[in-house]
């Protein structure tokens, strides 16, 4: 009878322990992807870990990670841009990398004593998240970190941390929670624990509340104006099915370039207007405009004629086709997706090419920039620029920008709508961490100005509106952030961190192996 009861107690956990991993499932879905509700995200890793932990066989492992891997590739369905069954492939490695951490806190935070062990699965999160971020193409897609824009106070942090500090507070708050669980919360074993975590997110929260405060924006402002032009989606529809093939055979170039002409035409007035309303920064999207190299120079002489009559910093961004021979591929890159700044005195700086290309076809057709990011002094503070997927790598832009000191990042963009506005979003990190304000201007996707505490200043949706223009009117001055000068810091204390985690609980297990 005694063992009939001890295989029904049996049976209920295996039950429970099966539901903790539903729970954690379903709220994964919402942790991040499509669709985030951000304090999902906080949730989801309590239940997944509770699951591991009280299962002992390897096939659990194996079912959490099948799950797991199933529930990234719904969430993330449209964001990764990969057709068919490539998707399917990316995102279930991307998926296993990211359950890698909580593998890892099975195996190790077991073997520790005390509340140290809570440090095991933020520290290995964290660290998996900024390695991975190193040695992928993806830029940081997908940190937990993005989950919480919105939320100001908390987004604070990273103006010292970087992204990784926030990353750290989500996954080391699942571990706290679980290690309380399995105190069985009794409070006279977890209260010292508690207490500190609670300190700590007191300190973050009071250090956001008083940056935002403190620190808030109160030098002159400018007005600035993104600027698009939907004559190109309308007149050159047809001609560009090949670049959404991936097929440049396709191009009917000679039909594209005899257009050309009215969609310039149209940039330029479409931007004279924003100056005449009275922006002094007009920015165009990334790659508003395909133009023959050979025709480059006058096209440029156009923008500094634009520029000195309107007393205006025009950033023209467009590609400067260098032939449109697809036999010459890849030997020979089709393409520059440029950014040329013109002063107000007719003055071009050096060209920005794009440097961190997406992987797939741009990375296949365009030429991979190595340029010094252009920096000018204005009467409105220091603007520099970066492109679109430049802007997904934090310590490059640091490198870049931030360290230079700007005042206002311009960065021309183009996206697609399942990932509006989740990219747009991210922006506001790149803001708060190098202490500038960001002007996007987004083709197919979500337009925004934010100030260098990620406030958003303005937005303008592709797909929600026919207007061509957007106005925002930012900061002239930004701030020194820590995270400018010292850079990816704390991300690296967390690898220290783990490695010497890892070590602790390592010599730990042997101890006992030999007692």
């Amino acid at each position: 009878m005694k063992a009939t009861q001890e295989q029904t107690n049996g049976m209920k956990s295996g039950l429970l322990s099966y539901l903790w991993l539903i729970v954690g499932a379903i709220l994964l879905l919402f942790s991040n992807g499509n669709w985030i509700v951000p304090f999902a995200a906080w949730l989801s890793p309590i239940f997944i870990i509770r699951f591991l932990r009280t299962q002992k066989s390897s096939w659990h492992i194996l079912i959490c990670a099948i799950v797991y891997t199933i529930v990234f590739c719904i969430a993330w369905q449209g964001l990764i841009p990969f057709p068919g069954i490539l998707y399917y492939v990316v995102a279930s490695g991307l998926g296993l990398i990211f359950f890698l951490p909580f593998l890892i806190d099975k195996i190790i935070a077991p073997r520790l004593r005390g509340f140290i062990a809570t440090l095991v699965f933020p520290l290995a999160f964290t660290s998996f998240e900024y390695i991975g971020f190193q040695f992928t193409p993806f830029g940081t897609w997908g940190s937990l970190a993005y989950t919480q824009y919105g939320n100001l106070p908390l987004m604070q942090i990273v103006s010292v941390t970087g992204i990784y500090g926030l990353t750290f507070l989500i996954t080391w708050f699942a571990a706290i929670v679980n290690w309380a669980w399995e105190q069985q919360f009794d409070w006279s074993r977890i209260s010292t624990g508690i207490k500190i975590f609670v300190g700590i997110m007191m300190v973050v929260l009071l250090y956001g509340s008083m940056y935002l405060v403190f620190l808030s924006p109160n030098s002159n402002e400018v007005k600035v104006a993104g600027v698009q032009s939907h004559l190109g989606k309308t007149l050159l529809a047809s001609e560009y099915e090949w670049f959404y093939e991936g097929d440049v055979t396709k191009a009917n170039w000679d039909s594209i370039f005899s257009k050309n002409k009215i969609v310039i035409d149209d940039l330029f007035l479409i931007s004279e207007v924003a100056a005449k309303g009275g922006a002094k920064i007009v920015s165009w999207a990334e790659a508003s405009i395909i133009v023959p190299k050979e025709d480059e120079p006058a096209f440029i002489d156009q923008g500094k004629q634009l520029a000195q009559q309107e007393q205006i910093y025009l950033e023209m961004a467009y590609s400067a086709i260098l032939h449109t021979d697809p036999t010459r591929l890849p030997e020979d890159k089709m393409w520059e997706n440029k950014v040329i700044l013109i002063t107000p005195s007719g003055d071009a700086l050096p060209q920005y090419r794009k440097t961190i290309l997406v992987p797939g076809l741009e990375a296949m057709l365009a030429v991979k920039g190595d340029d010094d990011a252009p920096m000018v002094n204005t009467p409105y503070g220091r603007i520099s620029s970066l492109i679109c997927y430049d802007n997904d790598f934090p310590s490059f832009v640091r490198e870049k920008v931030g360290k230079a000191g700007a005042d206002l990042l311009i960065g021309p963009s183009g996206d697609w709508e399942d990932i509006d506005p989740y990219h747009t979003n991210m922006m506001a990190f790149r803001a708060i961490e190098n202490g500038f304000s960001v002007l996007r201007v987004t083709y197919q996707g979500l337009s925004a100005a934010y100030d260098y505490q990620g406030r958003t200043l303005a937005t303008m949706d592709y797909f929600k509106t026919d207007d061509k223009v957007f106005t925002a009117f930012v900061p002239e001055k930004g701030v020194t952030t820590i995270y400018a000068k010292i850079g990816d810091v704390f991300a690296w204390l967390c690898v220290a961190g783990f490695i010497t985690i890892s070590g602790l609980a390592l010599i730990r297990k042997r101890r006992s192996d030999i007692t």
